[in-house]
């Protein structure tokens, strides 16, 4: 149903955008119309984010061919923490031990970095007051079919890259832990967050035919672990099985 509506905002969106930009070229840039204009041209963009959020949030993640990549996640990650070290206080620390090698995995490399920007503003948000450090590691790992895992988390056996993202922030209990990736959830307050960012990583992660979880405690701060199949190993997700085997 939000993939179907979705498509229908964007169709909405796009004459109102195109409008507005057109409007913007026929006006002072100094006037104070010109200034309305700009806010709308702002609105509809941050209305088409979010449509392209509840797109993902639906699992109908748009995995065109061309923006498919087999790329090492090192060199991609990285470059999302040069975004979050950007955006974040110098109060919290950004810890990295990232695995240069690793294998490849087939991803489009801007939704790892939207991956890597939520989980480390979600975490700076849970150390905003006290500081702390964002701890950010990378490595491959092979689950076998022996492994307890695989069967707790779906996955087939193979081989997978590992990102774990943890901080020393406040902590979760079990009720909120429980409902971390439902859509609109937030402990944010009003304002603050629309409870849309983790519900979009975990669409993101599942549509590559990977797992996410996390574990936290009160008090003790929060862990992400998430797991994306190597390139050429068996993928669950279908659109990117088709994809391979184009």
């Amino acid at each position: 149903l939000s993939g179907c509506l979705t498509h229908y905002f964007h169709n909405l969106l796009a004459p109102m955008l195109g409008y507005a930009e057109l409007a913007l070229r026929d006006l002072d840039k100094e006037s104070q119309s010109a200034q309305y204009v700009q806010e709308i041209v702002k609105a509809a963009t941050r209305a088409k984010d979010l449509v392209k959020q509840i797109l993902t949030l639906s699992h109908k993640v748009d995995h065109r061919q061309e923006d498919l990549k087999p790329i090492r996640l090192e060199p991609v990650v990285r470059e999302g923490l040069g975004l979050v070290r950007a955006s974040i206080p110098s109060t919290v620390e950004i810890v990295q031990s990232l695995d240069v090698e690793g294998c490849h995995v087939l991803v489009n490399p801007t939704h790892i970095h939207q991956v890597v920007l939520n989980l480390c503003t979600n975490a700076y948000h849970a150390m905003r007051e006290g500081g702390g450090a964002i701890n950010i590691a990378l490595k491959k790992v092979e689950l076998n079919k022996d492994d307890l895992r695989i069967h707790h988390m779906k996955l087939n056996a193979g081989t997978y890259m590992l990102l774990k993202v943890t901080d020393s922030g406040t902590g979760m209990d079990k009720e909120t832990v429980a409902r971390i990736f439902d859509p609109y959830f937030t402990t944010k307050k009003k304002g603050e967050g629309t409870g849309l960012g983790l519900a979009v990583v975990n669409g993101i992660i599942k549509s590559y035919g990977g797992h996410i979880s996390v574990y936290s405690e009160l008090g003790f701060g929060s862990s992400f672990n998430i797991y994306l199949p190597c390139r050429g190993e068996r993928m669950q997700a279908a659109n990117i099985r088709r994809v391979t085997e184009l």
